[in-house]
C-alpha cells in the first residue's frame, strides 16, 4: 500500500510539470485574376472632287481693205509688210469663240480598320503554414515544485517515520558524546 502511494505520488509530480504545445496549422490560397481588353476601330472615307473646267475665248478679227493702186492684184502678199498695211478700210469683221468645258468627277476611296488585343492573367498562390507554440512559463512554478517536494517528504517521513525517528536518535547521541 506504501509503494503504491509513492508511485501515485511520483506520476503526479511528473504529469502536473508537463506543458503542452499548441499547434496552429493555416491554410491560405489567394487567386488573382485580370483581364483587359482594348479594341480600336478606324474608317477613313476620302472624297475627290475631280470636276474638270476649260474656259477659253478666241477673238478673230478680219479687216478687208480696198485694193490699193500699188499692189497689183495677182503678186504676192508680202508677209513682211504685214503689220504696216496701208489703204482705205472696206469691212472689219470680230468673231468671238468661247468655250465652257466641264467635265465632273469624283474620286472615292475608303478604308477600314478593327485591332483588339485581349489580355488575361490568372495568378493563383496556395500558402501553408504549421506554427508550434509554446505556452509561456509559468511563473508560480518554482513555488508549485516547492510545495510539492515539501508535501512529499512530510508523506515519505509520515509512512517512513519510525526509522527517520532512530536515524534522528543516533544523530543527537554523537552530538551529545561529542560535548
Amino acid at each position: 500500500m506504501k509503494k503504491i502511494i509513492i508511485i501515485a505520488a511520483l506520476l503526479l509530480l511528473l504529469v502536473s510539470c508537463g506543458a503542452t504545445k499548441k499547434t496552429m496549422q493555416t491554410n491560405e490560397m489567394h487567386i488573382d485574376s485580370l483581364a483587359a481588353s482594348k479594341s480600336m476601330s478606324e474608317q477613313v472615307e476620302k472624297i475627290v472632287d475631280t470636276t474638270r473646267t476649260e474656259h477659253g475665248k478666241i477673238t478673230i478679227t478680219e479687216i478687208d481693205f480696198f485694193q490699193s493702186p500699188i499692189i497689183e492684184p495677182n503678186a504676192r502678199a508680202d508677209l513682211t509688210n504685214f503689220g504696216n498695211v496701208q489703204g482705205v478700210v472696206k469691212s472689219i469683221r470680230q468673231t468671238v469663240i468661247e468655250s465652257n468645258v466641264e467635265e465632273k468627277g469624283e474620286s472615292n476611296e475608303s478604308r477600314e480598320s478593327n485591332e483588339s488585343d485581349n489580355v488575361a492573367t490568372v495568378t493563383k498562390i496556395m500558402e501553408c503554414t504549421d506554427k508550434q507554440q509554446e505556452p509561456a512559463k509559468d511563473p508560480y512554478r518554482w513555488r508549485y515544485i516547492f510545495f510539492i517536494s515539501l508535501f512529499a517528504g512530510g508523506v515519505l517521513l509520515y509512512l517512513k517515520r519510525m526509522p527517520v525517528c532512530n536515524w534522528i536518535k543516533k544523530i543527537l547521541q554523537g552530538f551529545l558524546k561529542i560535548l
